[in-house]
């Protein structure tokens, strides 16, 4: 659980409990945390520019991108022999997967698509 309260300087925290069990007594203002972000984004090359397109009203939600369908077609011709016809949602999907990290996820590179 998070204590968001720590560094209100008003509030007295020195009894409380942490989730350790030991007591806080003493937090620095100076103490920082970086925290990074990274992300693909739906129509947008950078995290600017898909904020922009929040902020105006963009409705990003659209069809499977043609380019990642003709990725899937050995894929696609396998599962419609086993299931029937394959169809796909609308959904707010990134154009190109080709940088995706397999490997970061614990996935073998054999899934890529070909």
């Amino acid at each position: 659980m998070f204590q968001l309260d720590l560094l209100d300087t008003k509030k007295d925290t020195s009894g409380r409990k942490g989730r350790s069990g030991g007591s806080v007594s003493n937090v620095s203002l100076k103490d920082i945390a970086i925290v990074g972000i990274s992300a693909k984004l739906p129509r947008a090359e950078s995290h600017d520019a898909f904020w922009e397109l929040l902020q105006n009203g963009k409705d990003l939600v659209g069809g499977f991108p043609e380019s990642r369908k003709e990725e899937l077609k050995p894929y696609l011709r396998r599962m419609e022999t086993q299931t029937g016809p394959v169809s796909f949602f609308d959904g707010a999907y990134i154009e190109d997967i080709s940088g995706f990290d397999y490997s970061f996820f614990g996935l073998s590179s054999q899934r890529k698509p070909r």
